[in-house]
């Protein structure tokens, strides 16, 4: 039982906690099955990318310049190689299933992030910490 007037009751005082911020964008890693990409062009395997547009706009795209991967009849058409295919599609396609040789430009982005690991910050004061997954919290 509470009694509301006792005085242990009325000099209590909650500690404030410092507010937790969990980053909502879900950053992106390098998986195993891109990180072959990630080190054909150069591009940092430990770093954390924000988003589609980054991770395919700074990697993959330059993958696809360097290699020369745009179909010449159609250039909305991308010609998959052994690696791209492999970073693209491997354990992802049915054992027996025949692998696809081309991929839509418009496709390319999503299909290669869905391929890398979820990661989300969290932020207390000013230290922050990288967890593996997708954030489940339910803050707002």
């Amino acid at each position: 039982m509470v009694i509301s007037s006792h005085l242990d009751y009325l000099s209590f005082k909650s500690e404030r906690r410092q507010e937790q911020k969990v980053d909502q964008d879900g950053d992106q890693a390098p998986s195993v099955h891109v990180r072959p990409i990630f080190a054909s062009v150069g591009a940092d395997t430990g770093k954390l990318y924000s988003g589609a547009s980054e991770a395919s706009d700074d990697v993959v795209l330059k993958y696809i310049e360097k290699g020369n991967l745009v179909k010449p009849m159609n250039k909305s058409i991308l010609v998959l190689d052994p690696m791209l295919c492999d970073a693209l599609f491997k354990g992802a396609i049915k054992k027996g299933s025949t692998y696809p040789t081309e991929i839509h430009k418009k496709d390319l982005g999503s299909t290669f992030v869905s391929r890398m690991q979820g990661h989300h910050i969290v932020t207390r004061g000013s230290e922050s910490v990288v967890h593996k997954g997708e954030d489940n919290s339910d803050s707002d």
